[in-house]
This record gives C-alpha cells, sequence and structure tokens, in this order.
C-alpha cells in the first residue's frame, strides 16, 4: 500500500512539471527591463515566478548571448520545469536604449524617452500567447514604438487592425484581454 501511495505522489509530481513546462512561453524576442534578465523577460507566462533574475542584462541598445543554463537554474528554483528546442545552448537578450532629449534652454531635463524600436511602416512578428496556445503572424506597423508601449498594427492576413506590445525592434506582442 505505501509503495502504491508513494507512486501516486511521485506522479502527481510527475504531471505537475509537465504541465507547468507546457505553460512555459518563450518570448520569441527577449529584451530585458532593467540591469537584470528576469523570468519575465524570458517568459511570456511565468506567472508570481516573473521577478527571478537569471542574468546581467546588457547595456542599453546591446544583445548578449546568455548560457541556457542559467536560464534552467533560475526555473529549477523556482520549482519551474522547460525543456529549451533542442540544440539551444544560449538565449539571445537585447536591451532597449534609452535616448536623453535636451531640452532648449529649458531648467528642468526632459524625462527620458525610449527609442523607437519598430518604425510606421514596419514589417513585424507579431504573437499572440495564452495557457496552451501561441500564434504568430506578420503585421505592419502603422505608428511608430519603443519597446513597451502599446501600437497599432495592421494584421497582414486577416487585414485587422490590432493594438500590440512592441517587445523588441521588428516584433510585438498581442496581450490577451
Amino acid at each position: 500500500m505505501r509503495m502504491i501511495i508513494a507512486f501516486a505522489f511521485a506522479l502527481c509530481a510527475l504531471a505537475t512539471a509537465v504541465r507547468a513546462d507546457e505553460a512555459l512561453v518563450l518570448r520569441a524576442h527577449v529584451v530585458a527591463a532593467g540591469s537584470a534578465v528576469t523570468l519575465d523577460d524570458a517568459f511570456e507566462n511565468v506567472g508570481d515566478h516573473g521577478a527571478r533574475a537569471f542574468a546581467v542584462a546588457p547595456a542599453p541598445g546591446q544583445s548578449r548571448a546568455v548560457p541556457i543554463d542559467a536560464l534552467l537554474r533560475a526555473l529549477a528554483a523556482e520549482g519551474l520545469a522547460w525543456t529549451p528546442p533542442a540544440g539551444m545552448r544560449t538565449l539571445v537578450v537585447s536591451r532597449a536604449q534609452v535616448r536623453h532629449t535636451p531640452s532648449a534652454g529649458a531648467a528642468m531635463r526632459s524625462p527620458a524617452r525610449a527609442e523607437s524600436a519598430v518604425r510606421r511602416g514596419d514589417m513585424l512578428a507579431l504573437t499572440f500567447s495564452a495557457p496552451g496556445i501561441a500564434l504568430s503572424a506578420r503585421g505592419r506597423a502603422l505608428e511608430d514604438g519603443a519597446v513597451g508601449e502599446t501600437i497599432r498594427v495592421l494584421n497582414i492576413q486577416s487585414e485587422r487592425e490590432v493594438e500590440a506590445r512592441v517587445t523588441a525592434p521588428g516584433a510585438a506582442a498581442v496581450d490577451a484581454s
């Protein structure tokens, strides 16, 4: 009887790990929001575990490769499981460039504004993720936008206008509503 109960607990733990593995959706473009790369930066739907940092972010406007092992260690520390695609050894992480706009003779400084990662007319890789589903499409930007800003995008296939959050140069995500 004890053996059956132990087996049942092991099976439940395995089922939970498989569900967690299926639920995590790696972002098409990983863009660090700050000086550290977090699980939120890497995954669409990491939930309450998103604040866990796993690498130092590159300098603003730069990109760098982060060993996939660092990401796997952070996931394990949070009790999450994820299997990288075959052959994936690094994760390319970029960081948005911040442009400081000098004010013309004013005593106060203008607030920093992120540089546009997307320009009106640019072709974009659009992504949509929800638990159990991940879709991608091509879109055309209808306005300029910096990483993190929401812009209007024309979905080329459906010819419908959608609002999408800029995630990197040439990429945007349609948030589930």
